[in-house]
């Protein structure tokens, strides 16, 4: 019976949670080794003696409880809760900070036999030590998505500006979007959609410290990217070209060279007689013209020449 219970209260927790995680998100910053604090507003709470706990959702929907408190206990490991009566907020602080804290957070409030989730906070821990990665990618409808990964809140959001700045003010807005990815890694993402074609593009994160990490985006016209195909495959069809003129010259100087070594009359062709065990015997002429005869067989003296069989002449 109370496992009925618990499983019940646990498909309604999920079913609630998933209503409130609709709601808008906030988004907490946290530094690796320090304390952060987050905070999930419910609609009510009843009062400071209420028990509650706190949740992470991981990425795909799989909900775990990390921490549970109640007016005698609001120490949970390296969590500490507490209740902010005035604004209705569960807060929740974290203690030594690490990277693998980054994720998705919400409480839940429990007074008798209600449940109340709050809303959901996304945490993301960074290293301010470690310099984040940008890519940049392109769809062919003229759309790029500039991806700053790993960077924390010391690092701006990525920007959009044309070589030299000229034609900044002309850029549309893009549209930005902080998250924390199933592996932990807070992103910040930028979409640009341009109508026209931008020369060089350039995405951009400044440091407060001011220092900038740039990506360039060379944009080509149709006849340039032509001409960088033709440079390119230029060189290849010339090399093809010089290997066929060379193996085709040497094929006809070979065949040139044979003709002349079977047609020369000055050179004296080479005989080689073989015999197998069953009395049969093979008489070679290599290199003879026609100015020579096919091999003939005679016995010592010419007697009985008459007797030989016809041999087979090839």
């Amino acid at each position: 019976m109370i496992s009925l219970v618990v499983c019940l209260l646990s498909i309604f927790i999920i079913y609630q949670t998933a209503e409130c995680l609709d709601e808008p998100v906030s988004f907490v910053s946290g530094t690796i080794g320090k304390n952060v604090t987050i905070q999930s507003r419910v609609n009510s709470i009843p009062n400071a003696y209420a028990h509650y706990s706190w949740y992470r959702q991981w990425p795909g929907g799989k909900v775990e409880r990390i921490a549970y408190f109640s007016t005698y206990s609001q120490q949970f490991g390296r969590y500490t809760g507490k209740v902010d009566t005035e604004s209705n907020n569960l807060n929740l602080t974290v203690s030594d900070a690490k990277l693998a804290d980054s994720g998705r957070y919400f409480g839940v409030m429990h007074a008798g036999d209600s449940v109340t989730p709050g809303i959901a906070t996304d945490l993301a821990v960074t290293d301010p030590k470690r310099v984040p990665v940008m890519r940049v990618f392109r769809s062919g409808a003229g759309t790029f998505l500039c991806e700053l990964k790993g960077g924390g809140p010391q690092w701006s959001e990525p920007q959009w500006k044309t070589e030299g700045d000229e034609g900044r003010a002309e850029l549309p807005l893009p549209d930005v979007e902080k998250f924390v990815n199933e592996h932990g890694d807070f992103i910040q993402s930028s979409i640009l959609s341009v109508a026209d074609e931008i020369p060089d593009l350039i995405c951009f994160s400044r440091h407060e410290t001011g220092l900038i990490i740039l990506t360039r985006i060379k944009q080509h016209s149709s006849f340039e990217s032509k001409c960088s195909v033709m440079l390119y495959f230029g060189p290849l069809s010339a090399v093809l070209l010089l290997v066929t003129v060379i193996t085709g010259g040497l094929w006809a100087w070979r065949q040139k060279r044979q003709a002349e070594t079977k047609a020369d009359p000055k050179r004296v062709p080479v005989m080689r007689v073989f015999r197998s065990g069953a009395g049969t015997f093979l008489c070679e002429l290599k290199g003879g013209g026609p100015q020579w005869s096919e091999p003939q067989w005679k016995t010592e003296g010419d007697e009985g020449r008459a007797e030989l069989q016809q041999p087979d002449v090839e």
